[in-house]
């Protein structure tokens, strides 16, 4: 993770006036930035996205088909973002070695920069999150809901489940960390980012950095329990489903 800089010093850096930098923040075409209440925190190394001149390569409808195909429809499609996932962590956690052997930043910088861990955590636990919300839509065909069905998300998640039966998708360890997890993104959404305490950012960075791996193999060896039926996330026949006994 490069160090973080302001819209001020990024448009400086790139020799844009800072309008012009607004404009493409707003358009998201920044990549890696992050919205910091009123201010923003761009990667100093970030790209910029280019939109070719001309008419479109394609059609609306050949880009949404695109994205259709591009969404997960199987677990083993979920497999693989979890696999994604790890590889990010990884990468945020030497990231976050090679800046801690540094000198120590000026404050604004090193605010900004905890605000975008902070909001980087919180967006790994999404992936997480969808994860274990793909089971319950598709494979327990019974999507939770509620004022708190995040959390009755995990704790469904943490235990067999009987129609159909499935075993545990994760272990009640790991479902202690996503948790957490849970509410710690509750907290980097519903305060300014900056007003976190760099000890709980930290402590949550090593609770995704351990719950990824472990969810991880354990999400691995919940798929090789699976049916190739409910792998695909194919429907399931009535008969199946009412005996709760795999297709």
């Amino acid at each position: 993770m490069s160090a973080l800089v302001s819209s001020a010093g990024f448009a400086r850096a790139r020799k844009l006036s800072e309008q012009r930098v607004r404009q493409l923040l707003a358009a998201g075409k920044v990549a890696g930035a992050i919205r910091v209440g009123a201010r923003w925190a761009i990667p100093a190394d970030a790209a910029i996205r280019r939109v070719p001149g001309g008419r479109p390569p394609h059609t609306r409808g050949g880009v949404l088909k695109q994205a259709a195909r591009a969404m997960p429809a199987s677990f083993d499609d979920q497999l693989a973002v979890v696999a994604e996932l790890l590889r990010e962590v990884v990468r945020i956690e030497e990231g976050e070695k090679r800046h801690s052997a540094r000198p120590s930043p000026a404050s604004y910088e090193r605010d900004l920069r905890l605000a975008g861990l902070a909001q980087r955590i919180a967006q790994a636990y999404t992936i997480i999150e969808g994860v274990l919300a793909f089971v319950a839509r598709r494979i327990d065909r019974a999507p939770v809901t509620g004022e708190d069905w995040h959390k009755k998300l995990i704790a469904r998640c943490a235990k067999a489940y009987e129609n159909p039966r499935r075993s545990a998708v994760v272990s009640g360890a790991l479902a202690e960390d996503l948790l957490e997890l849970c509410e710690f993104r509750h907290v980097v959404w519903n305060i300014y980012p900056t007003h976190l305490e760099a000890p709980r950012v930290r402590d949550n960075l090593r609770r995704l950095i351990r719950a990824t791996r472990a969810f991880d193999a354990e999400t691995r060896t919940f798929a090789s329990g699976l049916s190739p039926a409910r792998r695909s996330g194919r429907k399931q026949s009535r008969a199946s489903v009412a005996s709760g006994k795999p297709p």
